[in-house]
């Protein structure tokens, strides 16, 4: 096909639904193109690391694991011996009587208790005892009444030891101590007393 211009000469215009050489070889370079892409993304997508899960908040702080309201404690704790007094309240001889306690956690409301003593030769007897809050001294009402704590049996040779367990259970703060009466209930007739110190324990 072709048109005549005004100077006589006859131009050849190639047809648009014609491929022409240079045509067909854009056409393979781009396909060459596209395909390589399709390929470099899929090969992209096999090898990208699979996301970083972030985890999820720890409750442990930076001091340690937080001490949950149902973790074990014990408590323990030596006893010293007490001042006797007169009805005046004035210190007047020193009970020699000395021991040891142990509280544990020994299940839900119940504590495990180990407590030895040691006190002057003399006759069999039976000493109460009780598990109070606050230190030595203080006049507190104890955990639980002093009638229901087992009495301590001590023998001719002056020592007696308890290792049970109770239905209560021991706080996670604050402060505890144990009272030995000789005699009675008050302050008067404690024989010897532990302040306890509390440890984390299972």
């Amino acid at each position: 096909m072709g048109d005549t211009v005004g100077s006589g000469k006859v131009y050849d215009i190639p047809s648009l639904g014609t491929s022409s050489p240079a045509t067909s070889q854009v056409n393979m370079h781009l396909r060459h193109i596209s395909v390589a892409g399709l390929a470099a993304a899929i090969g992209w997508a096999c090898a990208a690391p699979p996301p970083v899960q972030t985890p999820a908040p720890s409750t442990v702080s930076a001091g340690g694991p937080l001490a949950a309201a149902s973790t074990p404690v014990r408590w323990t704790g030596t006893l010293q011996p007490m001042q006797q007094r007169t009805a005046q309240a004035a210190p007047t001889a020193q009970n020699k009587a000395v021991g040891s306690v142990f509280l544990a956690t020994a299940g839900q409301h119940r504590t495990r208790i180990r407590l030895t003593i040691s006190a002057s030769a003399q006759a069999s007897s039976s000493l109460q005892w009780a598990v109070l809050p606050g230190r030595c001294g203080s006049p507190a009402l104890p955990l639980m009444p002093v009638e229901r704590f087992p009495t301590i049996d001590v023998g001719s040779q002056g020592r007696g030891e308890i290792d049970t367990e109770m239905p209560f259970s021991l706080p996670s703060s604050g402060s505890l101590h144990v009272n030995v009466y000789w005699r009675g209930q008050s302050l008067d007739d404690i024989l010897t007393c532990a302040n306890l110190r509390r440890e984390s324990g299972s």
